[in-house]
């Protein structure tokens, strides 16, 4: 949703990204440096005892009882507090941990009271998605947040572990026996007979380890469209929202994929279970879509978390090593010239001064795959005169006026296939194109504007007439026109369509939020303002970007400025004169005025430069 005055630059650029109402934690200020961790001393023992992998983020406990944290911070799960702690566990957006005293502290999105534990003193806890689960010291379990699916509401009796997943938890009775509640649409709840040493709950299924290591699965990917597990004896699992991995008992690691029918049937080729690790800790993994075939070091593995983008182990060494999605690639942008840039969910995209596109970040589905390159090097290098970073997907605009699109969806070279909630891109001849979480909006070369995907505000609506620019939002768009003038349509009643009368230069729409810049260079916001996202600060402006709780700008001194939900602590804005700026949901990226391109997080913390990360790779 990056618009800039139209006097300052001949093409507009907007976009924007990704809609997930978050639970609001306050406005931050800004400044410093990019990761948020312990003071770097080197007294200090960077070895690790546990470690857990949650949706975006990741937690870990070093040896010195305290607990570190990286990846998305959007509901600051990232941001663990201070103390002495035994374990902890991450959830999809908050965590929790166990303090050496036996009580809980949890941090994070609250939207449900998930963070808000009980008193007492527990034997464990983990996170789920919108819930947590403990185990009391008198080893009964008692739940807390989200009851959607009765998961919040643990059976009576005596057990020795939980473990809270998605829609359902799973708990290890003292018997050895496993009891699971909730959701049950794909049988995750309805676990098998036998006796058991450990059981692991990920999103749409849930394993356990018979006491004599072996592995026993249930829920989607495991009956009707049953895979073949592994046959190796293990002393730990963790299982993931589609893959799991247990540690054998040779101390080596083995991993394997759900395939669950026609859900991955056209990835097939790119997500088949992972081969195996033997006792040397050779890991051969595949993790949505992209093969690790890096070594581990030769020492035994202690303990794995698989968690949604990545997965971490604890060596018995205790170092710590992960895999899958770095979050610090996110911002670390490619050199060279660009003349335009755009932010995503996780993952960004440029247009060189060539025409050419370049994408970095996270690559789960190929998103950062531009043509011409890895998947979609068939299709040969193409020229672009626009280009956005979506949720996992990228497009641009041909230099035909043609869209291309690659990463998430299948794809072809005219058109974007969507699923139901983005349809189907129109057979038009486009100038730049514009993306919200399920909208999409792009300006024709007649000047006219053409809009696609859902529809349940009206948001697709848009109206007649000519325009010079159009940003696509959460559920609704703004488009400005020869006029100065700005039209809105869609929205769900926050405000976020009542633009403001006068001329204007530029304008951007966020999740329930907008801001413009009039023909003086101040800025306009309107709309929701929860996070204060819609009170702009006073001076002169060229270029700005609404995301979803906050916005940031460019001023014409070419300084940045940000407001709104800015949870990362100290964002570490380069120094330099910037041009143009994009924001996406955890980082933002900007222009220089020599044309390269700067990125950093303003919704997320750093992966610690301790965490030896393997790199993603194709193998042939």
């Amino acid at each position: 949703m990056t618009e800039l005055r139209s006097k300052h630059v001949g093409q507009l650029r907007e976009r924007w990204m990704l809609g997930v109402l978050v639970a609001l934690i306050g406005c931050t200020p800004v400044g410093g440096a990019v990761h948020i961790e312990p003071a770097d001393d080197d007294a200090i023992d960077r070895r690790f005892q546990a470690v857990s992998v949650g949706s975006g983020h990741a937690c870990a406990v070093d040896v010195n009882d305290r607990v570190v944290c990286w990846g998305e911070n959007v509901y600051g799960q990232a941001i663990a507090p201070a103390g002495s702690f035994t374990d902890v566990t991450a959830g999809t957006t908050h965590s929790c941990a166990r303090r050496t005293d036996r009580s809980l502290a949890c941090w994070g999105s609250n939207e449900y009271g998930q963070a808000a534990p009980p008193d007492g003193e527990f034997n464990t806890v983990s996170a789920g998605d919108g819930f947590s689960c403990g185990l009391r010291a008198d080893n009964t379990l008692v739940c807390w947040g989200s009851n959607r699916y009765g998961r919040a509401e643990p059976p009576s009796g005596e057990f020795a572990s939980v473990s809270a997943g998605w829609n359902h938890a799973c708990g290890l009775t003292s018997e050895q026996s496993v009891m699971c509640w909730g959701v049950i649409s794909f049988y995750q709840a309805t676990a098998p007979d036998g006796t058991f040493s450990e059981v692991s709950a990920g999103k749409n299924r849930a394993c356990a380890l018979h006491t004599d290591g072996r592995l026993a699965c249930w829920g989607a990917g495991t009956g009707e469209y049953e895979i073949e597990l592994p046959a190796d004896r293990f002393r730990s699992l963790s299982v993931g929202p589609e893959i799991a991995c247990g540690v054998q008992s040779s101390g080596g690691l083995r991993c394997w994929s759900f395939s669950f029918g026609d859900y991955n049937a056209e990835r097939a080729a790119r997500y088949e279970t992972c081969r195996s690790s033997n006792e040397r800790g050779i890991l051969l993994c595949q993790t949505h879509g992209l093969v690790i075939d890096d070594e581990l070091p030769q020492t035994d593995i202690d303990s794995v978390s698989v968690g949604e983008f990545q997965s971490c182990v604890v060596t018995s060494e205790g170092a710590l090593q992960c895999w899958g999605d770095d979050i610090n690639d996110r911002v670390n942008a490619p050199e060279g010239e660009f003349v335009s840039v755009s932010a995503g969910t996780g993952h960004s995209c440029g247009v060189r001064v060539d025409g050419s596109a370049s994408c970095w970040g996270s690559n789960s589905f190929a998103e950062t795959d531009a043509p011409g390159t890895y998947f979609y090097a068939e299709w040969g290098r193409e020229s672009f005169l626009d280009i956005a970073a979506g949720d996992r997907f990228s497009c641009g605009v041909r230099n035909d006026g043609l869209g291309l699109c690659w990463g998430r969806y299948r794809t072809t070279l005219r058109n974007f296939d969507w699923d139901a909630d983005f349809g189907e891109v129109p057979e038009e001849s486009f100038l730049t194109v514009s993306m919200g979480p399920g909208l999409s909006c792009g300006l024709l070369v007649d000047n006219e504007i053409a809009c696609w995907g859902a529809n349940d505000y009206g948001q697709t609506d848009a109206p007649s007439g000519m325009f010079t620019s159009v940003s696509a939002g959460g559920t609704f768009a703004c488009a400005l026109g020869p006029d100065g003038g700005i039209t809105c349509w869609g929205g769900a009643g926050l405000d976020e369509t009542t633009a403001p009368a006068g001329r204007f230069d530029a304008v951007s729409a966020g999740w329930a939020n907008a801001c413009a810049i009039d023909s003086e260079g101040r800025l306009t916001c309107w709309g929701y303002n929860a996070s204060r996202q819609s009170e702009p600060p006073a001076g002169h402006f060229v270029a700005v970007s609404a995301d979803m709780d906050y916005a940031c700008a460019v001023s014409e001194a070419g300084s940045v400025a940000c407001w709104g939900d800015v949870t990362t602590v100290d964002m570490g804005i380069p120094d330099g004169r910037f041009t143009n700026i994009s924001t996406g949901l955890h980082h933002a990226c900007a222009l220089q005025d020599d044309r390269t391109v700067d990125c950093w997080f303003t919704r997320a913390v750093g992966t610690p430069k301790y965490v030896e990360w393997t790199s993603d790779r194709l193998v042939s």
